[in-house]
């Protein structure tokens, strides 16, 4: 176990612990083979994987979770700014989805990006979940100072658009890029 926050719970609906349910946990804490199978479903949809740090080592578990270890290092050159990827995992380890944490901003990012990306496999879509895991991921990032948190998506993406407005995100503005249209939302911790 490294010295670094490794996971967290969300006392839930009716009053009951979903720590017993699910959790966000750092890729040290899962399995390859729920990693893998996680990818699998993804590369199976034919859909871009969500967050973009998973498709950076797409199908190399070694790989994702060596890279994993050195994210919290800034580099300005890169553009790379301290940053962790969680897994939103049952008590059995299924993964159930991702969330990458940005702890600073470039300009880049506070055009696309933002401080939060998240992805569901798409078999768990539309259940809560992505909710759940947004909810999990601001307790990790409010004591590490962050008190309001930049999110966007494209124009369009219907479920993104509701879980953000969910958890209290307010629409700031929009803008055009590479042909599509990008909400940038904000959410006080």
């Amino acid at each position: 176990m490294c010295a670094r926050h490794s996971s967290t719970t969300l006392k839930g609906i009716s009053g009951f612990l979903l720590k017993d349910l699910m959790k966000l946990v750092l890729s040290q804490e899962i399995t390859k083979e729920n990693y893998d199978d996680y990818i699998d479903e993804w590369k199976k949809s034919k859909e871009v994987l969500i967050p973009s740090t998973l498709n950076q080592s797409y199908g190399d578990f070694c790989a994702f979770t060596k890279k994993e270890q050195s994210l919290d290092l800034k580099d300005a050159i890169s553009g790379r700014v301290p940053n962790e990827t969680y897994f939103l995992v049952e008590a059995n380890g299924y993964i159930i989805g991702a969330v990458n944490l940005r702890y600073e901003m470039t300009e880049v990012l506070l055009k696309k990006g933002g401080h939060i990306s998240f992805g569901i496999r798409p078999s768990m879509r539309n259940k809560g979940y992505a909710f759940i895991m947004l909810k999990l991921a601001f307790n990790i990032m409010r004591p590490k100072g962050m008190t309001k948190i930049l999110m966007t998506c494209v124009r369009g993406n219907k479920s993104c658009q509701g879980t953000m407005k969910k958890v209290g995100a307010k629409l700031e503005n929009s803008y055009e890029i590479d042909d599509y249209v990008i909400d940038r939302y904000w959410v006080n911790l």
